[in-house]
Formats: structure tokens, sequence, C-alpha cells
């Protein structure tokens, strides 16, 4: 293995094929929408969700990598409406009463404001999971052994990767567009 792999590499070559997979498809602008704040917030975020992500990835990692899309579309609804609620959110306020099992639907109805199974839901859903596989396989090609400190720095890059990409579609929903400065 190169041993000048670079894991800060492989989270921006990730972010910009999942960014430029969702532009071509519409569900974002072509720049993502991001903000300091919410990519700041992962940091914590991760403390609480690491622990459950590690337990189910194996079994089920496209769910994994999904969840942690559903976990940036919660911070960014926060960031957006509620900027306290969004300062002290964790990562257990995002769990719904089944735990890491129905994140989804909790974040979905009591954070969103979708009703399970409505339209809006199912069209975020579908996102997520096509997002979710285009990172597994991004995983996957990665040059690193599986079981190595360079593997678990790619496991973490990917749900980095998918928790702004949840950000950025929850952003665009929003309203919200990427404007360069100056």
């Amino acid at each position: 293995m190169d041993t000048h792999y670079s894991d800060r590499d492989y989270l921006d070559r990730l972010v910009a094929r999942l960014s430029e997979t969702c532009a071509r498809k519409g569900w974002i602008p072509e720049m993502m929408p991001a903000t300091s704040d919410i990519d700041g917030k992962w940091n914590s975020l991760l403390e609480g969700f690491i622990g459950d992500a590690v337990h189910e990835f194996n079994s089920y990692p496209e769910v994994t990598l999904a969840w942690a899309g559903y976990i940036g579309c919660a911070a960014a609804e926060l960031w957006d409406d509620d900027f306290e609620a969004f300062k002290a959110l964790t990562y257990d306020d995002l769990k719904g009463k089944r735990g890491f099992d129905d994140l989804d639907e909790h974040v979905l109805a009591d954070v969103l404001g979708m009703p399970v199974g409505s339209p809006q839901a199912k069209e975020l859903e579908s996102t997520l999971a096509y997002c979710a596989a285009e990172a597994l396989g991004a995983m996957r090609h990665e040059p690193v052994e599986d079981l190595t400190a360079e593997a678990y720095k790619v496991f973490l890059r990917s749900i980095e990767a998918m928790y702004r990409l949840g950000a950025a579609l929850r952003l665009a929903a929003l309203g919200y567009k990427f404007v360069k400065e100056g």
C-alpha cells in the first residue's frame, strides 16, 4: 500500500462524487450548499454515532451510511429552524424509540416534519439509499486492506461524506444555495 495514503483526499473525492451525482439528478444545486457550523457539528455527533455505526456496518453497510445522511439532514434542519436546539443536538436526540433501527423514521417525522411514507419522505429515503450505495462502492474500490487503520479511516470519512451530503440535501430543500465569496 502507498504510505502516502490520505483519507482527507478520499473524503474530498467522495464528497465531489456524491455532489456531482446529486447535482446531475437535480437533487442539489451544482455546488453543494454547506456551512461551517453544520460541518463542525459532525465531530460531536460522531461521538455518539460511531459505536452504533461500527456495530451495524458489517451487517447493514448501506443503512449505516444512509443514517449518517439522515443525521446531516436533521442537523441542517435544526440549524435553520432553531439554532439553540442545533447547538445542543446529540446523536441520542436523533434515535427513535427503537434506537438505531428507526433513526430514519424519527428524523423524517419528528425532526423534518415529513410523515413516514409520504411522497416527500419516500423521495428523501430513495435519494439517501442511492447515495449510500454510491459511497459503499467508493469504499470498496479504495486501495486499502480490510481491518487496517486505513480501512477504518475510509469508513469514518465515508460516513462524514454522507453526513455532509444529507446536510446539503436539506439545505437545498430549504432553498439555500452555494454562493462564492469575492
